[in-house]
C-alpha cells in the first residue's frame, strides 16, 4: 500500500481569544478554578460565521502554500473532525467548494482521539486507488487532510 507523506502543514484559529479573567466576568468561575482543574488559561472563540470549514479553508490555504501547491492541485479531500458544522454532508464537501474545486473527492472521517492515524490511513486508501480519479497529467497524487484547525498536505507515490 502506497505511505503518504506528510509535504506541509498550515493552522489556523480564530482571531478571538477568551481568558479565564474573561470567563468569570461571565459566570460564576475564577482563573485558579479553571487552571487547577483543566491547565487552561486561555481559548480561542469563533466569530458570527465562522465554522469548522472556515477554519479548515485558512489553515489549507496555508499548508497547501507552504508546499507551493494550488487547491487546484488536490486529489482528493480527507476532513478529520468529531466536530463537524452538520451531521450530513460532511465537512470534507463545504471545504472543497471553499476552496473551490468540484471535481474531486471529498470524505469525512470521524473517529474522535484516532483521527490522526485514521485520517493518514484514509489518505493511504485514497492514494492506492487515485489512479482511477486523478488528473490527468498528474504524476502525484495529493490530499488535504484536515483536523480541526489544523491541515495537512500529503502526497503519496
Amino acid at each position: 500500500m502506497p505511505r503518504t507523506e506528510f509535504i506541509a502543514t498550515g493552522f489556523h484559529v480564530p482571531a478571538r481569544v477568551v481568558s479565564n479573567d474573561d470567563l468569570a466576568r461571565m459566570m460564576d468561575t475564577s482563573d485558579e478554578w479553571i487552571v487547577q482543574r483543566s491547565g487552561i488559561q486561555t481559548r480561542y472563540w469563533v466569530a458570527n460565521g465562522d465554522t469548522g470549514a472556515s477554519l479548515a479553508k485558512e489553515a489549507s490555504l496555508k499548508a497547501l502554500a507552504k508546499a507551493d501547491l494550488t487547491p487546484a492541485d488536490l486529489d482528493c479531500i480527507v476532513y478529520c473532525t468529531c466536530t463537524p458544522d452538520h451531521f450530513e454532508p460532511g465537512n470534507g464537501v463545504f471545504l472543497q467548494r471553499d476552496l473551490g474545486i468540484t471535481d474531486i473527492p471529498a470524505v469525512d472521517v470521524r473517529n474522535q482521539c484516532t483521527m490522526p492515524g485514521s485520517g493518514r490511513a484514509s489518505t493511504n486508501a485514497f492514494c492506492s486507488w487515485a489512479p482511477k480519479c486523478t488528473r490527468a497529467g498528474s504524476t502525484r497524487r495529493r490530499a488535504v487532510a484536515t483536523r480541526r484547525c489544523c491541515s495537512a498536505t500529503a502526497r503519496g507515490p
